[in-house]
């Protein structure tokens, strides 16, 4: 059994229909960035309410090496090729999904107009995340050590801590996240007379509603904006409100001319600088762009979902394990095996382009039992990739979805396998913040810089070591977690 690697884990993302997403990686990554080689395959694991995908781990090594050399050379060539697929197929999931994604959609279709709907939705959806996902997942598995070493070059005079300002600038897009356009917007309606304000969160609402969703989550309502509006607003005069918006409106900018600066200075060569700019316009796609199209087609899926579920007095979730071919088979009213007890317990394999569930007498082949993933009794220290240095002590709280981020107070430690944008209220709030998985371009270490909070990522055993109410020490100077105490 070759060895694998844990590289995404959620208490909240389901197998479908990020399982449409996983097949891509299965497929050559020739048409994206022109590398005639693909992963042999990709495992999912439900189990204990953790669902938990897993790669081969040369293969992420040699993946990410020809990705890197193929952006050294080409500069944003490929980039702008996957742009300009991605608008294509975004554009044709919009229209397909145009009278459905709205939160309150009722849909009350007939068995022939679902799979219809479902037949035509696939392939445009696999296309979509084939030009979006594939790279920048790649890219955050097998880290950026490759484009570091070549920059550190040109900047070897540079203490330590200037060489990772320098290279965290380079690596991490420009543009503000929706968040961030989301909350200058409801500091613009703070400005506003309040016999305006509530019509303006609800036109808000109808604009963001989709921005936490991700593939099975939450949909935002106006109260929810409401109470984010408080929040960004507690204690602070008209004149600190119109001041933050300005700060936060210019940064993009700033951010660019710094960046401008910095390669006239240490006279970084272009195809070095095209390199960057390569990584940061697929950091955006993937972890913006990408969250603005699905999110939308993923609540218009829920929509089609959810009375279906209903008339077959089976539980919603449930379908979300579901493979392609099975979610058709259901719709037609086939009994579909162990369909009650996937999300418990169930092993799926990703393959040539394609995934289905394994029986008992092949899990056996490929089974990991997450538990013993690694050993985590008696670890006092763990260590992992400083995102955002500093260094405090707190109290470990363990967020595996967004359900459970009002677990974290002022100063506590958030520990999760990974963050998204559902996770930033807590972030806002956290002393430090701790992941399993990502690199120097994932959510953790963006928003962190942004909040100037300590960040630790990639740890892989953060929420396998750590429990909730521990002390530790997060040195994010040198990326090393302390236990203190239970």
């Amino acid at each position: 059994m070759p060895k694998l690697t844990l590289a995404y884990k959620t208490g909240t993302t389901p197998l479908f229909p990020i399982s449409i997403v996983a097949e891509n990686y299965t497929l050559l990554f020739k048409k994206s960035i022109g590398v005639d080689d693909k992963f042999s395959y990709v495992l999912f694991i439900a189990q204990n309410q953790s669902y938990n995908w897993f790669f081969k781990e040369s293969e992420i090594e040699s993946m990410g090496d020809k990705i890197n050399r193929q952006i050294i050379v080409n500069g944003n060539k490929y980039f702008l090729k996957c742009s300009r697929q991605a608008n294509k197929f975004a554009e044709q999931l919009f229209s397909l999904t145009k009278s459905i994604r709205t939160p309150k959609e009722k849909i009350n279709w007939d068995k022939n107009k679902t799979i219809k709907f479902f037949l035509k939705l696939f392939p445009i959806y696999r296309n979509y995340s084939y030009y979006t996902d594939t790279i920048s997942f790649s890219l955050q598995m097998n880290g950026l050590n490759f484009f570091q070493d070549k920059l550190y070059k040109y900047c070897k005079q540079e203490k330590s801590a200037k060489k990772e300002y320098i290279f965290n600038l380079l690596t991490c897009y420009t543009q503000n996240t929706f968040t961030k356009q989301s909350d200058i917007g409801l500091l613009e309606i703070s400005l506003l007379v309040k016999a305006k304000q509530r019509q303006a969160i609800k036109k808000h609402c109808q604009k963001y509603y989709w921005l936490i969703y991700d593939y099975f989550g939450t949909i935002l309502n106006e109260k929810y904006f409401e109470n984010r509006l408080k929040e960004l607003t507690s204690k602070k005069s008209r004149i600190q409100i119109q001041a933050q918006i300005l700060k936060w409106k210019h940064e993009p900018h700033a951010k660019q001319e710094e960046i401008k600066e910095i390669i006239a200075n240490y006279k970084i060569p272009n195809n070095l600088a095209d390199a960057f700019q390569s990584i940061r316009d697929f950091a955006y796609l993937y972890s913006e762009t990408k969250k603005f199209v699905l999110n939308k087609v993923n609540i218009a899926i829920r929509n089609v979902l959810a009375p279906l579920a209903q008339e077959r007095e089976t539980e919603l979730l449930d379908l979300y394990f579901l493979n392609e071919k099975e979610l058709i088979k259901f719709i037609r009213g086939e009994k579909i095996t162990r369909l009650n007890s996937r999300k418990d317990f169930s092993v799926f394999l990703m393959k040539n382009g394609g995934y289905r569930l394994l029986n008992e007498q092949e899990e056996k082949k490929y089974l990991i039992k997450i538990d013993d993933f690694i050993q985590t009794n008696n670890i006092k220290e763990i260590k992992g990739q400083v995102a955002c240095k500093g260094k405090v002590k707190g109290k470990v709280r363990l967020v595996f979805n967004a359900s459970q981020i009002s677990k974290v107070e002022k100063g506590d430690i958030l520990v999760a396998p990974l963050t998204t944008v559902s996770y930033v209220p807590a972030m806002e709030k956290a002393g430090a913040i701790i992941t399993d998985l990502g690199g120097i371009t994932s959510h953790a270490a963006i928003v962190s810089r942004e909040l100037k909070t300590p960040c630790i990522i990639g740890t892989k055993v953060g929420t396998m070591v750590l429990r909730d109410g521990q002390i530790v020490e997060v040195d994010a100077n040198h990326g090393i977690i302390k236990i203190i105490n239970n």
